[in-house]
């Protein structure tokens, strides 16, 4: 079992170029959550012969934070908030046998399939308007055989 979480308070210590980056003395960093957690673990056990079988996973949570600098909620006001990212928590499982020099594993990442954005880019960036945003990779579910020479 395994449990780690971080508190990360990154904040401007001064202002920032107003055009170039935007930032104000006391803007907490883009995209740096004040808080992330994880809980996992593993269990393995003989299986057969010299096999050897686990089943793990892990609980990831990731904090709300803020977007860039110049994106505020009145994007014609400096000193309004700035719009922020919505925490997401991930669930992570996995099984499998090692045999030899051999492993076959069956895994799902991200099996709620939240919509964590890892990156905001303000409207008007794009033609017509259009914002844009990076999301962590969706529910994936995949099988993988390996082995070792």
């Amino acid at each position: 079992m395994s449990l780690s979480g971080a508190y990360t308070d990154a904040q401007l210590t001064e202002d920032t170029d107003p055009i170039l980056v935007g930032g104000f003395d006391g803007d907490a960093l883009p995209f740096v959550p004040e808080w992330t957690l994880t809980l996992g673990g593993d269990y393995e056990w003989n299986a057969f012969g010299d096999a050897t079988a686990y089943v793990g996973g892990q609980v990831a949570y990731t904090g709300e934070r803020p977007v860039g600098f110049s994106d505020r909620v009145d994007p014609l006001d400096p000193t309004s908030a700035r719009i922020e990212a919505d925490a997401y928590t991930t669930v992570d499982l996995r099984t499998g046998v090692l045999w030899d020099n051999w492993s076959l594993e069956l895994y799902g990442r991200n099996l709620t399939d939240e919509d964590g954005i890892t990156d905001y880019l303000s409207p008007g960036t794009f033609p017509a308007g259009a914002a844009a945003i990076s999301i962590i990779r969706p529910r994936t579910i995949g099988l993988s055989l390996g082995v070792r020479f």
